[in-house]
């Protein structure tokens, strides 16, 4: 399996291959950072390159929120992608807070 950035987190080592679910999506496998993680094809080639940094990094949170070993791979393809910046940014909150409290 070739390895290279992670397309989420930035950080280097993340395996990347064909997803076992078809020749449409591409599987990632980031292990000390966002765990596995599917992208489509034709949303990686069109849709990412126009999703902002901040985007991006909210959806790196809610992985490396969630990831365990009970998570399925999750696919990020066309609108869903939204949803993953939404629950990225309410868990960047989350532990800001906690933080603040901690701290």
């Amino acid at each position: 399996m070739p390895h290279g950035p992670c397309p989420l987190c930035g950080q280097p080592g993340c395996l990347m291959g064909e997803a076992q679910s078809g020749p449409d999506a591409i599987s990632y496998w980031c292990q000390p950072h966002c765990d596995t993680f599917r992208i489509g094809s034709a949303f990686l080639k069109f849709v990412w390159p126009t999703v902002t940094d901040k985007d991006k990094r909210a959806i790196a949170a809610y992985m490396q929120a969630t990831k365990g070993p009970q998570r399925v791979a999750p696919l990020i393809q066309g609108d869903n992608y939204r949803a993953y910046v939404t629950h990225g940014h309410s868990t960047h909150r989350q532990e800001q807070k906690t933080k603040g409290l901690t701290s």
